[in-house]
């Protein structure tokens, strides 16, 4: 709502907030999803790309929300994590008479929004039901995972291929691995395990085709005789982001119990 002073009194301008199309909220929501793109400078003119990502993390956790879903608050946003749906962002807004509800989804790339002038009747309901069924229907869409992530995917497969290789696990240490992997376990020593696990089986490993469960994480297997080993990896939420997790294990198939 838009107000003037004069003479020592507000005096009321239009209701501006009302000058808003299905199609500018969507702009509104692509922008702050634009955030997770790791667009070096993409849109950063009103608020950086930083601080967009901080407005959409769970600030403020919400005790009674839906049964497996994590939710609560970010900066002015609603964020839900689930594993049905992955991270989804929604606001609410109106005044007596309209209001709109809007949701996106910063895994699948996915806006909903709906606006409505029957007094709060409870447009965020359709929008909510028709953003579930986008997420966890049939017509789902497979989550996009950033270019970063595919680009370590291909050289962690290429060290699971040569896992004797000395130099080519220093030089993927210092160009794409942050410090805590080092932290975690020693190159040496992780590249030893590897060795080591790979060795146990009677039959060349073969990798599987990589799952992204999200934009910054993978997971695939190499499948050998007897066993199968499975590959996780987690990048970091910076910019450029770099590998902060990789784990060689056994399936739990294949696990001694």
């Amino acid at each position: 709502m838009g107000t003037a002073s004069s003479n020592h009194t507000w005096r009321v301008l239009s209701h501006r907030g009302l000058f808003a199309s299905g199609s500018d909220l969507l702009h509104w929501m692509k922008w702050l999803s634009s955030a997770f793109s790791y667009e070096p400078g993409a849109h950063d003119e009103v608020l950086s790309a930083a601080s967009r990502r901080e407005m959409q993390q769970l600030h403020r956790a919400n005790p009674a929300g839906a049964p497996g879903v994590t939710s609560g608050y970010g900066y002015g946003v609603v964020v839900e994590h689930s594993g049905a749906e992955g991270h989804v962002v929604s606001h609410s807004g109106g005044y007596p008479g309209f209001s709109a509800h809007m949701r996106w989804s910063l895994d699948h790339g996915l806006s909903v929004c709906g606006l409505e002038n029957a007094g709060y009747a409870g447009v965020h309901h359709a929008v909510r039901k028709t953003m579930s069924g986008l997420l966890t229907g049939s017509k789902a869409q497979s989550v996009i995972a950033w270019p970063e992530t595919q680009s370590a995917v291909a050289r962690v497969r290429e060290l699971l291929e040569n896992p004797s290789d000395q130099l080519l696990w220093e030089r993927t240490e210092s160009e794409l691995f942050d410090s805590c992997v080092a932290l975690d376990l020693p190159i040496q020593d992780r590249r030893d395990q590897i060795v080591r696990l790979q060795a146990a089986s009677d039959a060349p490993l073969t990798q599987t085709s990589p799952a992204f469960p999200t934009p910054a994480s993978a997971h695939w297997e190499l499948r050998g005789n007897p066993n199968t080993l499975r590959v996780t990896l987690q990048m970091t939420p910076l910019n450029p982001p770099r590998v902060q997790r990789i784990d060689v294990s056994l399936s739990e198939a294949d696990t001694p119990t």
